[in-house]
């Protein structure tokens, strides 16, 4: 069983990698041609003249489209049938309009590099496409943790995408798709990593509402003395709970006042809801500071409405120091451990 996965997995592997070869060499090609369009219209050379040495230059670009062209399957993994199918016909056309010969003119000549241009721009449109929604999960989430961003036309730009029809379509395709953690929020130019699929986008609210909860609890806790508080006198369980509730109305006045800071960390923002979902272990863990916050106000006091909301408020900044100054030590440490591996072994 594990033989025949791995077998696949290798399969998969090679499909992508002749796929990233094709959307490259048909994007060198397509750039070749821009830039002699550019020398044509400012006078400096005529296609005529041009015709051969760009033949010339091309010839192992060529090369590298036939030979991955050719170690694509003919059975491949369902992920793979539909662009392999797709792309055949465009890639021997495109080859075969390359080996052509036009008139010495410059009308024909400029027919004929407008044909090369259409021909390549579908063979690296189907060939980039492919590439990025198959191997995204692999290439883009795996090993990063929800709540990651990277600016979108970096990855974009990386992952061989020229035209920007490609790019909305790709762009569509992702962020309709559960199997693929990520949200592209083309209008602020930001690639997310998320948890869950997009669609899912209340899963974070619902874990924060879990959370909220849990915390009603704590009266009951408190009562029979497995959180060892002496609550008030006079305070009943109903006072309690408003309490509480204040303190969460304290920590949803810091995220709408974040969420409409101009100099906020992230415009996704916005969407206060996205947001949640996106960093979803973040909103968790200030939950779970909102709650702890709480206790100690019950064990401290005074209790009123204002050092409730004011609790609330604060502790969730409280823990987004924390939580950031904790990955910040962590990512020192790995750093520090990479060195000292990298010393063992040149010892």
């Amino acid at each position: 069983m594990n033989s025949k996965l791995n077998k696949n997995e290798d399969i998969e592997n090679k499909i992508a990698s002749n796929l990233a070869v094709i959307a490259n060499e048909s994007k060198i090609i397509l750039t070749a041609i821009k830039d002699l369009e550019k020398k044509v219209s400012e006078g400096t050379i005529t296609l005529v003249n041009a015709y051969d040495d760009f033949k010339g230059d091309l010839k192992d670009n060529i090369e590298r489209i036939k030979n991955a062209e050719g170690l694509l399957p003919d059975s491949s993994p369902p992920r793979f049938q539909w662009t392999i199918a797709e792309i055949r016909d465009p890639i021997t056309e495109a080859l075969k309009k390359f080996e052509d010969s036009p008139s010495r003119d410059e009308i024909s000549m400029k027919k004929w590099f407008n044909e090369l241009a259409d021909k390549f721009k579908s063979v690296h449109s189907i060939s980039g496409k492919g590439y990025v929604l198959a191997t995204f999960n692999e290439v883009v989430i795996k090993g990063r943790r929800p709540g990651w961003s990277i600016k979108l036309h970096e990855f974009l730009q990386r992952h061989l995408l020229l035209d920007p029809e490609d790019r909305k379509r790709v762009i569509e395709e992702i962020n309709s798709r559960d199997d693929i953690n990520a949200l592209l929020d083309d209008g602020n130019d930001i690639l997310y990593v998320i948890a869950g699929g997009v669609r899912r986008y209340l899963r974070g609210v619902g874990s924060l509402f879990l959370v909220f909860l849990l915390g009603f609890i704590i009266p009951w806790l408190i009562n029979k003395q497995i959180i060892p508080i002496t609550i008030p006198e006079g305070m009943s369980y109903t006072n309690l709970n408003i309490f509480y509730i204040l303190c969460w109305v304290g920590f949803a006045i810091h995220i709408i006042m974040k969420s409409k800071d101009v100099r906020k960390e992230n415009p996704c923002l916005d969407d206060i809801l996205m947001w949640i979902h996106i960093k979803e272990r973040g909103f968790i863990t200030s939950a779970f500071a909102v709650i702890a916050g709480y206790i100690v106000l019950l064990g401290v006091g005074p209790l009123t409405w204002a050092t409730a909301i004011t609790s609330g408020f604060a502790v969730d900044s409280f823990g987004a120091r924390i939580i950031r100054h904790y990955y910040s030590e962590l990512e020192k440490a790995k750093k520090t451990l990479e060195e000292i591996k990298l010393e063992s072994h040149s010892i």
